[in-house]
Formats: C-alpha cells, sequence, structure tokens
C-alpha cells in the first residue's frame, strides 16, 4: 500500500475502519500519541496505523513498517488534509499572537478602512462598534472579518484584565491553536464568545463595549495541560 515509493499511504476514514477490521486479529498493541491524541494501532505483521482524533480530520495514515511511522512521529509532521480552519491555516502566526497582534489589528483596519487602535474608551469603541457593524451588514464572503473582529476585540480584553495570551491544543495530526486570555490561573475563551456574538449581529447590533465587561465574568479554571502560554 505505497504510493509513489512511500513507505506510508494517507487514507480516508472509511480505508482505516476498513483496514482495522481485516486486520483485528493481527493487532499487537494500541495507545494515542501525547503530542496529538492520535490513535495508533500496530500489527503483527510489522505495518501500522494512525487514525486522527475523533475531531481531528477525515485521514489517516498506513505505514508499511513502524520505523517509518516512528520517524514521522519523531518530525511531527504528517502529510495529512488539514481540517481547514481559519486557525489551522495561521498556525504559525496564531503561535506568535503575543508578538502579531498588530498583524490581525492591520488587517482588520484595511476591511473597516480605517486606522484601529487597542482603545477601550467608551466612545471610541462606539466608533468601532458602528463601523464594524456596517461592515458585517455589506462584507463580502471570504474575508474572514470574523475571525479579525474576534482577535481585535480579545487584545482589548487582555489589556482590560491585565491578562495574557494562552493557546488552547486542537488536537488533529498537525496541532493548531485557538487564543484565549488568561489571567492568573483563570481562563477566558474570547474567541468563542466574540464569534458567538457575531453570530447574533445578525439580529441585533454588536457591541464591543458591552462585550468587553461580560468578559470579566468569563474567566474559568482551565485545564493547564491543553494550553501553552505565551510572554
Amino acid at each position: 500500500m505505497s504510493a509513489q515509493g512511500l513507505s506510508y499511504q494517507v487514507i480516508s476514514r472509511e480505508k482505516i475502519n476498513n483496514i482495522l477490521r481485516e486486520k483485528h486479529s493481527l493487532v499487537t498493541s494500541t495507545y494515542i500519541n501525547n503530542y496529538n491524541s492520535c490513535f495508533v494501532t500496530i500489527f503483527k505483521d510489522g505495518t501500522a496505523l494512525m487514525a486522527p482524533p475523533i475531531l481531528g480530520g477525515d485521514e489517516g495514515i498506513f505505514f508499511l513498517d513502524v520505523k517509518s511511522m516512528e520517524e514521522m512521529v519523531t518530525s511531527k509532521k504528517y502529510p495529512v488534509k488539514g481540517i481547514g480552519t481559519f486557525w489551522e491555516k495561521e498556525k504559525d502566526n496564531i503561535e506568535k499572537i503575543n508578538s502579531n497582534i498588530h498583524f490581525y489589528r492591520d488587517r482588520l483596519s484595511e476591511i473597516l478602512n480605517t486606522e484601529l487602535v487597542f482603545d477601550n474608551n467608551s466612545e471610541y469603541l462606539c466608533k468601532v462598534s458602528k463601523l464594524i457593524n456596517e461592515t458585517l451588514d455589506k462584507r463580502k464572503k471570504n474575508n474572514n472579518i470574523k475571525e479579525y473582529v474576534s482577535i481585535y476585540i480579545a487584545e482589548l480584553i487582555r489589556q482590560k484584565y491585565n491578562g495574557r495570551w494562552g493557546l488552547f491544543i486542537e488536537y488533529t495530526f498537525n496541532n493548531y491553536y485557538i487564543p484565549y486570555i488568561i489571567s492568573e490561573d483563570k481562563s477566558c475563551d474570547v474567541i468563542g464568545s466574540v464569534l458567538n456574538e457575531l453570530e447574533l449581529a445578525k439580529y441585533m447590533p454588536l457591541n464591543i463595549e458591552a462585550i468587553v465587561i461580560e468578559a470579566g465574568k468569563k474567566f474559568y479554571k482551565y485545564d493547564k495541560k491543553r494550553y501553552i502560554l505565551l510572554e
């Protein structure tokens, strides 16, 4: 089952299930990979299978030998299609969001055709809210305005509550991250909260100041093992 001489083949979930059924009697061990929570199955004939986490995409990898799998595991680079989310595509920038935050502010500035700053002044937030609401009403598809808005507001929340950036690990073959705000020993899912508010913006205007204030009530204890803290 090699592809162009390679010692592995990228396969669909359907093929993963077929292999597990066909080679069930040959299973010698199974475990979960610590790095990305992928499911690993080793067979008596020397082959191996890596299946994605439950929400980790629709592709897995079948290896002709365990050594090839171990080499790929060591590299932490897997030749599978991603989930296709904004956060996955922006992984390299999100990994350094603490130093890249102005990059996302500038992207949103271009969309809104105004030069944004990070300012929690009530009058200023009212002005920016109005601009975003007007743009949402006439936005073109696929310009990721919701994600840029969520990052912009997240930074306002971080500044207001003297927090720091944390990255919530989304497990898939090639892990990616969702930014959170960490304050003392609690975290806030600022991105999720803002994206929910943007969905509601279809029915009522977005109010950035209200979101920032409400965020103060949404800091909760969190599982530190699932996060990477940024300086």
